[in-house]
């Protein structure tokens, strides 16, 4: 029990007077306090009252700091560790009670301070302990990174004067001994490093220090040089590094230090960190002009180089082995050797100085040598491939045969492609690409279906329904650890919809493992019903299952003032972040809300919804049975809206015979959407806007007008998208920054208040101000993969304002300012053969190839390819968005020419593709190209020497005729105005590729 005199000085709010009542205290005695303290502390800590007056959390007038210092006087380690950070007392208090103490477990202690994230403000402590005899010196990498920031002011606790750091350290000399040096041992990470410490507050007070020391002799030079290339051979993150290349550059080492360290800089050559690389180089560089290396180790130290992605440091380094070759004519062709590797790298102009090396200081006569070349063969570009076979030929070996001329092209048979549907001819644009054979022109126009008139249910594989109680609880079980499958999210939706009632004597104990890792979950913040993903809505299904309870989920706030929601399980109350509702992905999660309650109830049905193929389609067919055996009842409104959004295009003609008549409004929407004509539009808009979506999604609905006037894009009326792309300036850290910017804006424009049924309408949701104000359109489908991608099978069948969520979010991070990993889940529906590039698609898949994240640009790329390949992506929808989007300053142009030209590389086809993309888009006015458009005329150069073609748009032509300047562009720009005409075998070869890929395309849907 806590005394009256104990009791008073906790509620005197007296810290010193707290502290003091301890000190000196037997062991014993502060034992018998302890429970009660601690018990007290937990008590104020989990539910305080607030006074406005003081700012202070308190319960019975006792402050929580009080009880704080209170415990840490009396507990064990196990209950002082329990205390937290928010229950500890200061530092100069709390080495003061430790001294006082002076506990058997103070090591443990200690290093238990190193593993918290605040150990930098602990650091003051441990080294005071270390000093008095108390501990052993640490041998934690902690330990020596604590002391940056707490010797950097402002400082520590017992500083009052925030001494700088030489001071800070001249007034415990002994640092110099050991602690300064293990600095150079250790990189750290966020803000406790050297880069961070001098970088972010810009005064360089360690690198000042260092040098202060250094000059008055109480730090070796020699020593200070050795370690900090010691630190960069450890290979530290480059931003980490750089502090080091500084600091060794501070010492300005002279010429006889340089030679003496000559072995460091070249092993510093194999880190990494780029920009630490191109600094030892220099250094590498002036040091062999000054004969401070032998041959053999200059080749070996540069071998890294030769591989680096950097072009510009390849280049130099080649420079130096071709004037060391030249200079030691002996050793000439082992040098040359030792370059070889860069024969593979994928600029053409390291490519070309390599073969430069090979031509003038290769032996023809050395087979050996001669092998080696021939082996990098196949990876050297098409461009310089003459150039090689021609020297190998001069060897006496026979050039390898290109892969572009192993490509085999097929006869085209005339007679097959006139009996083909005209239709699946025309959609696939077959005649099209037939008419530019006859003319000889290289255009490789894409296919323009719009989804609808293809059928969609042959390219993806039926679903097939959970049928037991084994197979739901495996399933279940699977998806609330990883719900990566949508099409496994809706079979479990549906199968707990159907199999609820069936609860043998034995379910409570098989389901019970399943229960208890949902639970877990939710604890681990994974909240139901509020828009949070698949994973998540589908816990709290099962939880409705396994208890016959739906939990509700409902707003508060947290005690620090924080939105949340609040959960309440068997009794305990479980907090979670606030809801996200208001996207189309809280459509989703409500359905599943309302599917708990007829779970919870153990009201077992089938779904309308239930999609009956991949992709999450639904056969007309079926939907018709559905409705019928359910006498056009649907479960509610989800269920109908969702149900009428994924019907498939094909077979509604057949389905709508055998669905003559409908008593229900649902029913009535359902054979509305199968294309029945002469029907009245009901009263539920939800129901009726999806069954109009349905039928035409291109298209506007008068009848639906006129019933439900003015409901906005995608209602009665279909979307139009209007973006508009600036540059926004703002500074940051005195520096001024200029950033693309991305809005979009829907036409007609979205009402204020949009019913959350109307969820075509939804897609659209969002306060639409004047269009520069309000540039970031939400993600239609939250942040994370699993929910956007889960958003993404509302409407399979038209997905532009899907795809419009992901142009703009996407576009205002196209240079990944914020990690948002999620966002490349817009991109996944582009791979679908069926899915066709409208507007919205092909201007996603294009800010995709120029996104900076490597998941994004490299599943659009990925795309891209597919798309060429099944004729959704051609030169002209290609060339036109990239040319739409090229001056506007969202793109890099270096990114995009990576991205296409991994595009190119799959086979000719997508060569060509390519080649004709990239001449469109640079027609237009010379003067406004982007920065670094040089890029782009480098592989526009790169594949009209692969595939022997000149420029041919007039466009183009003009606008390479008018470049201004005199650098790399306009000298790309003359090598492309030079190039010869093409064959007429060239372009009839390259016409017939896309015409049997076409082909293919077409007969795949057929």
């Amino acid at each position: 029990m806590i005394d009256s005199k104990l009791e008073a000085v906790l509620k005197s709010g007296d810290l010193e007077k707290c502290r003091d009542y301890f000190l000196g205290m037997p062991e014993k005695e502060r034992r018998k306090l302890a429970p009660e303290l601690g018990k007290l502390f937990r008590k104020v800590d989990k539910s305080p009252s607030y006074d406005e007056a003081t700012r202070i959390y308190s319960l019975q007038n006792v402050d929580l700091d009080m009880l704080g210092l209170a415990v840490f006087s009396t507990g064990t380690l196990t209950e002082i560790k329990k205390l937290g950070f928010r229950g500890e007392p200061g530092r100069e208090m709390m080495y003061e009670i430790i001294v006082d103490r002076r506990p058997e477990w103070i090591e443990e202690w200690v290093a238990g301070l190193f593993e918290s994230p605040r150990f930098s403000w602990y650091w003051g402590i441990i080294r005071k302990l270390y000093l008095d005899g108390l501990i052993q010196k640490p041998d934690h990498p902690n330990y020596t990174l604590g002391m940056i920031n707490y010797l950097q002011p402002p400082g520590g606790a017992f500083r009052k004067d925030e001494p700088s750091v030489e001071e800070a350290i001249s007034a415990d000399p002994t640092l110099l001994e050991d602690e300064i040096w293990r600095l150079f041992e250790h990189e750290g990470e966020g803000v406790d490093s050297l880069a961070n410490a001098d970088g972010s507050r810009g005064t360089g007070d360690w690198q000042t220090a260092l040098l202060y020391f250094e000059k008055r002799g109480e730090l070796s030079r020699e020593r200070l040089l050795t370690s900090s290339l010691e630190a960069l051979e450890r290979d530290f993150n480059h931003y980490r590094a750089k502090w080091f290349t500084v600091f060794h550059d501070g010492l300005k080492p002279s010429d006889e230090e340089l030679k003496s360290l000559a072995p460091h800089y070249l092993q510093i050559l194999g880190v990494s960190a780029a920009p630490v690389v191109s600094w030892a180089y220099a250094k590498v560089e002036q040091l062999a002009k000054a004969g401070a290396y032998s041959a053999d180790d200059l080749v070996a130290g540069l071998k890294p180089v030769l591989q680096a992605r950097q072009k510009g440091i390849v280049k130099k380094a080649l420079k130096l082995l071709a004037t060391l070759a030249g200079k030691r004519k002996g050793e000439a062709a082992k040098i040359v050797v030792a370059a070889l590797p860069a024969l593979g790298h994928e600029a053409v102009e390291v490519q070309t100085d390599v073969l430069g090396m090979i031509e003038k200081f290769g032996d023809v006569n050395d087979a050996k040598f001669v092998r080696d070349v021939s082996e990098y063969a196949s990876v050297v570009a098409p461009s310089e491939r003459k150039r090689l076979d021609a020297w190998l030929a001069a060897a006496g070996a026979a050039p390898e045969v290109a892969d572009a001329a192993a490509e085999e092209v097929a006869e085209i048979d005339d007679a097959a492609v006139d009996a083909m549907d005209e239709r699946l001819r025309h959609l696939y644009a077959i005649d099209d690409l037939l008419a530019n054979r006859q003319q000889g022109k290289l255009e490789i126009p894409a296919a323009r279906f719009d989804g609808t008139e293809i059928p969609r249910l042959t390219t993806h594989q039926p679903i097939q329904p959970i049928e037991d109680l084994d197979e739901l609880i495996e399933v279940c079980t699977r998806l609330i650890e990883d719900a990566k499958s949508i099409d496994d999210v809706e079979r479990a939706l549906d199968g707990l919809s159907r199999l609820c009632g069936e609860k043998p004597d034995d379910f409570d104990l098989r389901t019970a493992p399943l229960l208890k890792r949902c639970i877990s979950l939710m604890k681990q913040e994974r909240s139901p019903f509020v828009g949070a993903g698949p994973g998540e809505d589908l816990i709290g299904l099962i939880i409705a299952w396994c208890k016959g309870v739906v939990l509700e989920a409902k707003p508060g706030k947290s005690k620090f003032g924080h939105k949340v929601m609040n959960y309440t399980i068997d009794g305990e109350a479980i907090q979670q972040f606030s809801s996200n509702l208001e996207p189309p992905i809280g459509f989703l999660s409500e359905r599943v809300k309302t599917i708990a309650g007829r779970v919870a109830a153990e009201k077992a049905a089938p779904l309308w919804s239930a999609p009956t193929h991949a992709g999450a389609w639904i056969e007309p067919q079926v939907l018709v049975d559905r409705v019928l055996a359910s006498g056009g009842k649907p479960l509610d409104d989800f269920d109908a809206v969702l149900a009428l959004l994924r019907l498939a295009p094909e077979g509604r003609e057949a389905a709508l015979a055998n669905l003559k008549t409908a008593a229900t409004e649902a029913a009535k929407a359902v054979r509305y959407a199968l294309g029945a004509t002469r029907v009245t539009i009901g009263k539920s808009a939800p129901i009726w806007t999806a069954a109009a979506r349905s039928r035409a999604p291109w298209s506007d609905d008068a009848q639906l007008e006129k019933a439900f006037p003015k409901s906005g894009p995608d209602a009665a009326t279909a979307a139009a998208y209007h973006n508009v792309i600036w540059c926004d300036e703002y500074k940051d850290y005195n520096r001024t920054y200029l950033v693309a910017r991305f809005s979009m804006e829907s036409t007609p424009r979205a009402p204020k208040t949009i019913d959350p049924l109307c969820i075509t309408t939804r897609f659209h949701w969002g306060y639409q101000a004047p269009i520069k104000e309000h540039w970031e359109r939400r993600s239609c489908g939250g942040h994370s993969e699993y929910g956007i991608a889960w958003t993404a099978s509302i409407w399979p069948q038209a997905r532009e304002s899907f795809f419009a969520s992901g142009v703009c979010v996407m576009g205002n991070n196209i240079d990944w300012d914020s990690a948002a990993w999620g966002h490349k889940a817009f991109l996944e529906p582009l791979l679908d053969s069926t899915t066709p590039l409208r507007e919205m698609g092909l201007m996603l898949l294009v800010i995709g190839l120029g996104a900076k994240e490597p998941g994004e640009h490299g599943l659009a790329t990925d795309a891209a390819i597919a798309a060429i390949e099944e004729g959704r992506l051609g030169s002209d929808n290609l060339g036109a968005m990239l040319a739409r989007l090229l001056r506007t300053g969202l793109i890099k142009p270096p990114r995009w020419a990576k991205t296409l030209a991994d595009v190119a590389r799959i086979s000719t086809l997508h060569a060509a593709v390519v080649h004709h993309a990239i001449q469109i888009s640079l027609a237009g006015d010379a003067e406004t190209l982007p920065r670094d458009y040089a890029k782009l005329l480098e592989l526009l150069l790169q594949l009209s020497i692969e595939l022997e073609l000149p420029v041919t748009h007039a466009g183009c032509l003009e606008t390479l005729q008018n470049l201004p300047g005199s650098g790399k562009g306009p000298k790309t720009a003359k090598a492309l105005l030079k190039r010869p005409p093409a064959t007429e075998e060239t372009v009839q070869r390259i016409l017939d590729l896309a015409l049997q890929q076409r082909i293919r395309a077409a007969e795949a849907v057929a």
